[in-house]
């Protein structure tokens, strides 16, 4: 459990950009999974492409993400993970939806919502380590990959950095690299 709190610590002397960034960063390796020719790749591509896009410029409205979890076309990433026969890529689904669920919410309190969609109300800042806990089902990263992240994460964008300004995503995404 002390780790838990460590890492929930973490996440709270960082920017909102940045905490979306470190979610959207662990997503991004984990979506290596998925071959191009697939056709739900699109879908996934797009909404990790709109997350980055309101981190990096705060361009893309709350109702835009959140659309791209679910939406009456079916085409919503939640969709995904529940059609996975296999193990190590249905934890990667799941990884992206946690992802772009936790920028959608970010994205709802930083435009003032009163009320948040039902699938994202309960989310909080507590909610990293199961997405952490998610993510490490995939194989994909290792511990050290998410140490390495959090030290840039404090380093460049601590709440007390003066250097705290905007999200550079191909520099985090540096980070995160093979």
């Amino acid at each position: 459990m002390k780790g838990d709190e460590c890492m929930i610590e973490f996440i709270k002397s960082i920017s909102i950009e940045a905490r979306a960034a470190l979610y959207l960063s662990i997503a991004e390796k984990t979506f290596n999974l998925v071959d191009i020719s697939d056709e739900r790749y699109k879908y996934g591509r797009e909404a990790l492409d709109k997350c980055w896009d309101w981190v990096e410029k705060g361009s893309v409205k709350a109702d835009s993400l959140y659309e791209l979890i679910d939406n009456a076309e079916c085409t919503g990433i939640s969709e995904f993970g529940m059609e996975e026969e296999e193990y190590q890529r249905e934890a990667m689904w799941y990884t992206l939806v946690d992802a772009v669920a936790y920028t959608s919410w970010q994205a709802f309190n930083r435009e003032n919502y009163r009320y948040l969609p039902q699938a994202i109300e309960g989310i909080d800042e507590e909610e990293i380590n199961d997405f952490i806990n998610n993510a490490a089902d995939t194989q994909v990263f290792s511990i050290e990959d998410i140490d390495d992240l959090k030290r840039f994460l404090l380093e460049e964008y601590s709440l007390n950095s003066p250097l705290n300004g905007r999200i550079k995503k191909e520099e985090i995404l540096e980070k995160v690299k093979n």
